[in-house]
């Protein structure tokens, strides 16, 4: 997101993941995720997939198993 440039300039992050996009739509992901929220909101515009934290998968995976 480079800051603020790709909040006050989307056009900028969709060009620059351009070849993300074109690697999603060719195989897509169980998960997409980020450590950065401007970077999460950035690539869930860009490429229209639902970017989370990875600090959400890290603690669903980590519960313990309630099942027994």
């Amino acid at each position: 997101m480079a800051g603020d440039r790709g909040l006050l300039h989307p056009e900028l992050v969709v060009a620059a993941t351009r070849e993300v996009k074109t690697v999603l739509d060719a195989h897509p992901a169980d998960a997409c995720l980020s450590a950065n929220r401007t970077c999460e909101m950035g690539l869930r515009h860009a490429t229209g997939r639902p970017y989370e934290s990875f600090v959400f998968l890290l603690e669903e995976l980590s519960r313990p198993d309630s099942k027994g």
